[in-house]
């Protein structure tokens, strides 16, 4: 009773005709089932569905355009939900029905035409284009039901039409009339073809009944291949592509499937000659044009904006130019859809010939500047720039889809694929790394190149691959400043011999990293904190955490223990960064956890996973905060992050239960090698990871304090190497000096002019060291104790600050920092201080009067010396301070060691 009382009250509004009709009899076909009940079949309810349906076919015959509309729109849901029985009975009724209707369609359209005398034929009406819908669905039912006998006969007939509507083709008789037709096609397309729902009528008839349109193959082709060409709309582009893809599948052999293949490449390599503006490597070029078929034929567009092969790129407009990136990604695009869809028959995949069109548009950069470009076409190198990140992200794609499709029978190309994305993953982590770094869609896409190649080659590509991508994603992750930290902890690693052998070159090293890292400071991510920018690089972090997932499954025993244990603590440290950001937004009211950041914690969960599960030949050394990590993600709430979260962190703690319970305790992770220790008495760990970038769009303070610590680290770095070098130049001379006064071999002084002279020395000596050492003079000084210059006494005031900074950012109880330092203080990987390993000089400590006649200690060097310079400047000091007999100054202190210039100078 309730489905007749349903159907009595869809009889009364499509009797109406009210505006909700249409919508009110989709809901009740799609969600109410009242076509496709069983219960409907029987009784008043079957009759009163039989008479809905003879409805809905009155009205799609009917002469007003509103009626019709209306009909069709019934009709469609009556196809795609309806009965099989329905169906079976209705289906070829249906399918006149509606060529009936697309023809009746295109007639008023020419009629019009005609009448206003228009050159070009109008755009189809809403009716026709309602009618190539019903019909997209009609195709895809019939194709799920070809085992019904002569239902594939019935769907072959209506196919057949359906094309020659598509083409514009009225019949046989009028040979005249399909040559202007023909003539006028170069011009523009069929206007039903052109149309998003004619395509998507094709593409429906092709899967289920590609042998229907052999003899309309050559025409579609000729009306296909030079729309694909054209400019489309992105949401028809992708349907063209597919169209075009799926026309090998008429013929249904191999030779079919290459040769269209084969023009593609030529089509797409023709494209490139004249657009990259010889910016391409050349030999790379040649390389992947004598790969492709040399009797292949390019596609050449109709009456469309097409690049010409004679003058190039100088010889066309800049609209042309533009247009022909439009071509050459429609072309990827048709390729890639080529590799992805099915067909009858085996075909030879051209690997090779892929792999090398990929790796020659991969081969531009636009940090050129432009000095290998043809002179003529010199002015379009902006206008390259402008669309070269798309290209990059479109040959990415291809290369992602080759080695999907092709799988393990692209072996012999695992090495060059894996060069390849070495290099692009090197360039992306560089300074002027070009499109490929700064374009957040090409860099996502080659982290998923990667992670798709260290799928499909597994462990034959790991060593290739796997340090460049760990190099990559650290500096997606952390910044550039990381990598200057990393690389300054690896030359700290160094033994000492070496270190003096190569002081030279540290000291450039050491000033080139300070330089990088300056550069690094000043730039992401605070400078793009609020804006769209770091929302796309959470996108391009979650693809390069998804990388080294796939890195980890792929080839986690192959990696070295410094390797292995960095890819460790940074999948650790991240999730647990991520996981407090999350918690961080969730406690405010104001904030909320953005898709973005959500797939960024659950791509760092599962990396942590992939690392805990990965085979080592000892215990997973971050046993214990995974678990923690995966505890707190089962609510999904408290992480802000929902139910896909909490489901992955049960399956996680379910697959560590192994870890938990082993048949035998596996051996304990090996001791990390101890970093050597600093002046200041610390060391032994290894240099801490620092903040990850996504923590800027979280809680900006701790970076901002992290910042101004770096600018007054680099400060102080500065301040130090002159002082050293003052201090250096100073003992030089004084060198210099005492070789110069020293008597000829055999020359014996008297007692009194020797103690003259020496005290002469000496009181020069102690006037140099008091105005290098201290910063301001002792009061009461004399007027031998000079006060330093004004320069140094501001140098000394920033390296005075800079500890006091460093203290406070360390820790907690002396200033306040954000909730981010507490969370990294409890975290796993509990970060060491954020200043670089090194001496940290201190500010001089008041001292208390001296009394008459007592030694008062002066100020501490504010550069460390030699210990052959400082007890040399001991002596001299003491042997000044005997001779003056002035209480009111004060005097450096004593060195109370033993040494050999003690002895000399004694004796």
């Amino acid at each position: 009773m309730a489905e007749a009382s349903l159907l009595q009250h869809l009889h009364g509004v499509v009797r109406t005709g009210g505006s909700g009709a249409a919508a009110a009899f989709e809901c009740a076909t799609a969600q109410l089932h009242v076509l496709a009940a069983p219960a409907l079949r029987h009784g008043d309810a079957a009759d009163l569905a039989d008479e809905l349906v003879d409805r809905a076919e009155q009205l799609v015959g009917s002469k007003q355009a509103a009626s019709r509309l209306m009909g069709l729109r019934l009709l469609h849901a009556s196809l795609a939900d309806c009965d099989r029985r329905t169906f079976l009975r209705r289906h070829s009724q249906w399918a006149a029905l509606l060529l009936a209707t697309l023809r009746s369609e295109q007639q008023q359209q020419q009629q019009a035409a005609q009448a206003e005398a228009q050159a070009a034929a109008p755009p189809a009406s809403a009716a026709a284009a309602e009618a190539c819908a019903c019909l997209a669905s009609y195709f895809g039912r019939v194709g799920r039901m070809l085992e019904v006998p002569g239902l594939r006969r019935d769907g072959a007939a209506a196919a057949s039409k359906l094309a020659a509507l598509l083409l514009h083709q009225q019949g046989g008789q009028q040979q005249q009339q399909q040559q202007q037709q023909q003539a006028a096609s170069q011009q523009a397309p069929p206007p039903l073809l052109a149309l998003a729902q004619g395509q998507r009528a094709l593409l429906a008839a092709l899967a289920a009944l590609p042998a229907s349109f052999r003899q309309q193959h050559k025409a579609l082709e000729a009306a296909l291949l030079p729309l694909l060409l054209r400019a489309a709309p992105p949401g028809g582009a992708a349907l063209l592509a597919a169209c075009v893809a799926a026309l090998p599948r008429i013929p249904g052999d191999a030779t079919a499937w290459s040769a269209q293949c084969q023009r593609l490449l030529a089509t797409a390599h023709r494209l490139a000659d004249q657009l990259l503006l010889r910016l391409d490597d050349p030999q790379l070029a040649a390389a992947a044009r004598a790969t492709v078929d040399p009797a292949a034929q390019p596609l050449a567009a109709a009456g469309g904006a097409t690049v010409g092969a004679a003058g190039g790129a100088a010889a066309v407009g800049s609209e042309a130019y533009g247009a022909g990136f439009g071509q050459l990604e429609a072309v990827l695009r048709t390729l890639r859809c080529m590799l992805s869809g099915a067909h009858p028959a085996a075909v030879p995949l051209p690997a090779a010939g892929l792999l090398l069109l990929a790796g020659r548009l991969l081969s531009v950069d636009d940090g050129d500047d432009g000095g290998g470009a043809v002179p003529a076409a010199s002015a379009r190198l902006p206008q390259l720039r402008l669309h070269l990140p798309a290209l990059h992200a479109a040959a990415l794609r291809l290369l992602r889809r080759l080695l999907a499709a092709a799988g393990a029978a692209a072996a012999p190309h695992f090495a060059g694929a894996a060069r390849l994305l070495a290099e692009l993953l090197q360039r992306s982590a560089a300074a002027g790394g070009g499109a490929i770094a700064s374009s957040a869609l090409a860099r996502c896409e080659l982290y998923a190149a990667s992670r798709q190649l260290l799928v499909t080659a597994g462990v034959g590509v790991t060593r290739h691959l796997a340090p460049a991508l760990l190099q990559a994603a650290s500096f997606e992750l952390y910044g550039r400043l990381q990598a200057a930290q990393d690389g300054a902890a690896a030359a700290d690693a160094e033994g000492p011999a070496r270190k003096k052998a190569r002081k030279g070159r540290q000291a450039a090293a050491a000033a080139a990293a300070l330089e990088d890292a300056g550069a690094a400071s000043g730039t992401a991510p605070l400078d793009d904190l609020g804006s769209a920018v770091q929302q796309r690089d959470l996108a391009v972090q979650a693809a390069a955490l998804q990388a080294l997932e796939a890195l980890c499954g792929a080839g986690g025993a192959l990696l070295s223990p410094a390797q292995r244990r960095q890819l460790d603590d940074a999948a650790c440290h991240l999730a647990a960064t991520s996981a407090a950001a999350a918690r961080h937004l969730s406690a405010d009211a104001e904030a909320a956890v953005g898709p973005a950041l959500a797939a960024l914690h659950l791509a760092a969960l599962r990396l942590l996973l992939a690392t805990v599960l990965a085979p080592a030949p000892h215990r997973p050394p971050h046993l214990a905060p995974a678990l923690r990590l995966f505890h707190q993600g089962c609510g999904g709430g408290g992480c802000g992050c929902g139910g896909p979260l909490a489901v992955f962190c049960r399956q996680a703690l379910l697959s560590c239960e192994a870890l938990l319970h082993p048949r035998a305790l596996p051996p304990p992770a090996p001791p990390r090698p101890a970093a050597p220790a600093d002046a200041a008495g610390g060391g032994g760990e290894a240099p801490p990871l620092g903040m990850p970038r996504f923590w800027s769009g979280v809680d900006a303070a701790l970076l901002l304090q992290q910042d101004a610590l770096q600018r007054q680290q680099q400060q102080q770095q500065q301040v130090e190497q002159q002082l050293q070098q003052q201090v250096e130049q100073q003992e030089e001379q004084a060198e210099r000096q005492q070789a110069e006064a020293a008597p000829p071999p055999g020359h014996i002084g008297g007692p009194a002019g020797g103690a003259d002279e020496s005290m002469a020395e000496a009181g020069e000596r102690q006037q140099q060291q008091q105005q290098l050492q201290q910063p301001g003079g002792q009061p009461g000084g004399e007027s031998g104790l000079q006060a330093a210059t004004p320069a140094l006494q501001q140098l000394q005031h920033v390296v005075a600050a800079a500890p006091t900074q460093q203290q406070q950012l360390q820790h907690p109880a002396a200033a306040p920092v954000s909730s981010m330092a507490a969370m990294l203080s409890a975290a796993p990987l509990a970060p060491a201080p954020l200043a670089n390993a090194g001496p940290v000089p201190h500010p001089p400590q008041p001292q208390p009067q001296p009394q008459p006649g007592a030694f008062a200690p002066s100020a501490a060097p504010l550069a460390p010396a030699a210990p052959a310079a400082a007890a040399a400047a001991a002596v001299v000091a003491a042997a000044a301070a005997a001779e003056v007999t002035d209480s009111e100054g004060s005097l450096p202190e004593i060195d109370s060691g033993q040494s050999e210039s003690d002895g000399e100078a004694s004796t």
